[in-house]
């Protein structure tokens, strides 16, 4: 039996684009009124269109997590359950529930964020949180003058030259990250 990842890819998985934007949306706002956490789940009010609020009740299970929802919407993850599970990701609320039920110690790695050494390479790459979910917001900076660079295919072009001029020319580990990310920018 293998243990639920519950976290935000799970739940993109597991509703239909438009539920998962707008229960981001709902999230962002604070929508959701009330928050109780019991034994094996949540209980929670989440503010409606049509009705004031709307009963979301979400139960923990080692495998995965079961939704119900008083709103009419026939989904498993409405908007409304959505916003209540972004919360309780937020809160480690399920990572506490597998501890305490199955004695599983929760991985908080990737929550590290403090740098660990000092940066390399001439660049920032700057990802903006307070845009909306569909939309991809990047700034790149020169680390030097902090200001935005705007034109990426000049950085691109004095890459190449610096290979054609220079014979021993070899970039370091995080050139070769800023020119990979470079090159996905202008793919897109």
């Amino acid at each position: 039996m293998t243990v639920c990842n519950f976290n935000f890819k799970y739940l993109k998985d597991n509703s239909t684009p438009g539920s998962w934007r707008r229960g981001y949306e709902y999230h962002q706002k604070e929508q959701v009124a009330e928050f109780e956490v019991g034994k094996t789940g949540i209980k929670a009010k989440v503010k409606g269109n049509f009705k004031s609020f709307y009963d979301v009740e979400l139960k923990f299970k080692k495998t995965g997590v079961e939704t119900s929802c008083s709103c009419p919407l026939k989904e498993k993850w409405c908007k409304h359950a959505i916003a209540v599970a972004l919360r309780a990701i937020d809160e480690h609320v399920y990572d506490d529930f597998l501890e305490r039920r199955f004695k599983i110690t929760p991985d908080f790695s990737d929550t590290q964020t403090e740098m660990n050494e000092n940066p390399q390479g001439g660049y920032i790459f700057h990802f903006n949180p307070k845009r909306r979910q569909n939309f991809f917001s990047i700034l790149v900076m020169d680390r030097n003058t902090g200001k935005v660079i705007r034109d990426i295919e000049a950085i691109l072009k004095a890459f190449i030259a610096a290979q054609k001029t220079e014979e021993n020319f070899e970039l370091n580990n995080s050139q070769k990250v800023e020119l990979a990310i470079f090159q996905l920018l202008m793919k897109n």
